[in-house]
């Protein structure tokens, strides 16, 4: 299993993500910037899961921040998880918090929100292991990277978009085959 490490710097992470999907990947991209940890899960290309050692990741804040569930909702769940060792989002459907849809559309956003938070970062470390995932008690969704970096390019610094451009006087044509971009 090849793996490729390097400092954020000297790669922006979208471009990691363009490369990722250009050479359909399959493999697990960790991110560090000081105590900070993310782990982006990837399958041919696509972002199937994400995770984040960080409190406004987690899967319960994205759906109390979008009003999905109350703050006291998320509070009991939590309260369960800690008794049973129950996954959250199980916690919440079994009480009936919410449903299977509220589950995937907040594991989406979930994933979007860790996404762009990494696009922004402009320091620190990145590892992408190729080879055989090992997932065990998440729901993968399949997510376009090249939708996320649609989503997030409302949130990038664009001084530094400029700097990865190559010179505006570049004549530019439609590539026969996206895939190979």
């Amino acid at each position: 299993m090849p793996s490729r490490y390097d400092t954020i710097g000297n790669l922006t992470i979208p471009h990691l993500f363009l490369d990722v999907r250009s050479a359909r990947t399959t493999g697990t991209a960790t991110f560090e910037r000081g105590d900070v940890a993310k782990k982006v899960y990837v399958e041919d290309g696509d972002v199937i899961f994400a995770s984040s050692n960080q409190q406004d990741d987690r899967l319960g804040e994205c759906l109390c921040q979008a009003e999905i569930i109350s703050k006291v909702q998320l509070d009991a769940s939590t309260e369960i998880v800690e008794k049973t060792g129950k996954k959250l989002g199980a916690v919440l459907l079994d009480l009936g918090f919410i449903t299977p849809g509220d589950m995937t559309w907040g594991i989406n956003l979930q994933i979007w929100r860790i996404l762009q938070g990494l696009f922004s970062w402009r320091d620190g470390n990145y590892r992408l292991d190729e080879g055989p995932l090992q997932l065990t008690d998440v729901i993968p969704l399949r997510v376009s990277i090249d939708d996320l970096i649609l989503k997030s390019i409302g949130g990038l610094d664009w001084k530094v978009v400029r700097k990865s451009l190559p010179s505006l006087s570049m004549v530019l044509s439609p590539s026969p085959d996206r895939r190979t971009l």
